[in-house]
């Protein structure tokens, strides 16, 4: 039998099903361009291993001497059979003396590890502590592009990058623990986990920061997460807590009205005001809300108080309201 197609009645055009792929990653996760895409083939391996000292190619309309660093960079190209002896040349690059091929091998690191990755993340992990500052650049670097896409075998060393007192170290890592809450969101929230229990509140407060990132993901963790996060002592830790209620509330209202409960009556006026957006975006009806409004007209919070009060219409009848406008005039 010739198989079912549904098709559009007026196009006649087969009509698409099912989920569309996401391609977006595949798209991005890409080599940079430059002159060692112009080495052939044939000459990468030679070059990248030392074989050959130098090949020359043409590179936007000009003559250009490739050595072998510029190999390395080429490598992500290999495919096929050769690819046991491009892996070979990027672990040699990555454990070489000479700090250009170390760089180059850690800028093709993330390509080729789609291929193979035996051994290169235990390199990685040495380089973000080499002694030569270009090549932990590098390092953090290649940490931020890999990261999200290899979560799990960097796992353990984002988890000693978080922590370092090595500020530049640190940013890095968290600009990767960013990129990781994007592709897979239950990863971050268990760094985040850990890292809101430790004493630093400056630590805290940076993965605090990363929940506004993550408040589409609906999550049990990420909730507790939240929740945690806005009953902290450090007011940083709060304020990004609470940043994270405006964009909950799309996705998960009842979980934001329980929130506003700390968040409303929290001493820090930043917290509150963002605690009054969020609270904005929510069904002013549920018994809940209509709890927090009224407990909100005698808020301390004149801003608190002010929206409430013009809230009250809308959650009560006329006789209501000019019963609890009577006493709140006194």
């Amino acid at each position: 039998m010739r198989e079912y197609i549904a098709r559009d009645p007026k196009t006649g055009k087969a009509l698409r099903t099912g989920r569309k792929r996401r391609n977006n990653l595949d798209l991005a996760y890409k080599p940079p361009e430059g002159a060692w895409d112009s080495i052939p083939l044939d000459r990468i391996i030679p070059l990248a291993s030392g074989e050959l000292e130098i090949h020359s190619v043409i590179w936007r309309d000009k003559e250009r001497l490739m050595r072998q660093h510029d190999a390395i960079r080429a490598l992500p190209r290999i495919r096929g059979r050769d690819q046991l002896d491009a892996h070979a040349a990027l672990e040699g690059a990555l454990g070489s003396i000479d700090t250009r091929l170390r760089i180059a091998g850690l800028a093709s690191l993330p390509y080729c590890a789609l291929l193979h990755t035996e051994n290169l993340f235990e390199h990685l992990h040495e380089l973000l502590e080499d002694v030569d500052s270009e090549v932990q650049k590098a390092a953090q670097k290649c940490l931020i592009t890999v990261a999200p896409v290899f979560p799990s075998v960097t796992e353990e060393t984002m988890r000693r990058e978080l922590r370092l007192e090595d500020k530049p170290r640190r940013s890095s890592a968290f600009e990767a623990l960013k990129q990781v809450a994007t592709s897979w969101p239950e990863v971050a929230e268990l760094h985040i986990d850990e890292l809101i229990r430790e004493e630093e509140g400056e630590l805290r407060g940076m993965a605090a920061a990363i929940l506004p990132r993550l408040a589409k993901h609906k999550s049990a963790t990420l909730w507790d997460l939240i929740g945690w996060c806005l009953q902290d002592e450090a007011v940083v830790v709060r304020r990004h807590a609470a940043r994270a209620l405006l964009p909950l509330a799309d996705h998960a209202p009842k979980i934001t009205q329980i929130a506003l409960e700390i968040a409303f009556f929290d001493d820090d006026e930043a917290v509150r005001n963002s605690a009054l957006k969020a609270s904005k975006k929510l069904d002013p009806n549920s018994f809940r809300m209509q709890r927090l409004i009224t407990d909100g007209t005698r808020h301390s919070d004149r801003n608190i108080r002010l929206s409430c009060i013009k809230m009250l219409p809308i959650i009560m009848v006329d006789a209501e309201v000019r019963i609890q406008a009577s006493e709140l005039l006194e």
